[in-house]
């Protein structure tokens, strides 16, 4: 049976990244992809981008659409835009037991409010955390990340029974350091969409240990 994979995740009509890029990599690993559009992207001039935001009340009425054939095999959230987005994920989380969740966010664009929510409630259902070193210091508060051995202390800080994944980060050479349980590793490779890929796997990371 192929597996159902839902993404939560913004819309890009260039198609390199949010729900449009998670969609195509689903489709690359054979699975069958769902999404729950939290805003619209739109590019503008330079570097500027517009951004459309869903209402919950809509948010909430794509969800229900999409449970309404059963739950879902993996989830993947790349995007989380208020308290009540927020509250809204968990219930169906709840509801539909939901495993397999991958969380891909940045924390430096989020409210501290929300930050604080996120982490106290969201984080102990999530499987795989990706994260840079920037949402690693606004996590754990660990400002100097200047060695290895720092980067694995404030890794550690996170309360998670999750694999976490740091990526593309100094002071070493590698593109991904992973913390499974209390091992780490290292991967030099490099991917268009991990957490996606993540996610088409049903959180499994054996990909990167190989």
């Amino acid at each position: 049976m192929v597996q159902k994979i839902l993404t939560i995740n913004y819309s890009d009509s260039t198609c390199k990244t949010g729900i449009q890029n998670d969609l195509k990599i689903f489709q690359q690993n054979d699975v069958f992809g769902f999404s729950v559009m939290t805003h619209l992207t739109t590019p503008k001039e330079g570097s500027k981008v517009y951004s459309e935001f869903i209402n919950p009340s809509i948010l909430e009425q794509q969800l229900d659409s999409v449970f309404s054939d059963g739950t879902m095999d993996a989830t993947k959230i790349g995007a989380i835009n208020s308290i009540e987005d927020l509250h809204i994920m968990i219930n169906f989380i709840k509801t539909y037991d939901l495993k397999n969740i991958t969380l891909n966010i940045r924390f430096e664009n989020i409210e501290l409010h929300l930050r604080k929510e996120i982490i106290k409630e969201l984080f102990p259902f999530i499987s795989v955390f990706i994260l840079t070193t920037q949402d690693l210091t606004i996590i754990t508060g660990q400002k100097h990340l200047n060695t290895f051995d720092d980067l694995k202390v404030a890794m550690t800080k996170i309360s998670t029974e999750g694999v976490i994944i740091l990526e593309n980060s100094s002071p070493s050479s590698y593109s991904y350091l992973i913390k499974k349980e209390q091992t780490f590793f290292e991967n030099k490779r490099t991917f268009e969409n991990l957490s996606a890929m993540i996610t088409a796997n049903l959180s499994s990371i054996d990909f990167l240990l190989q």
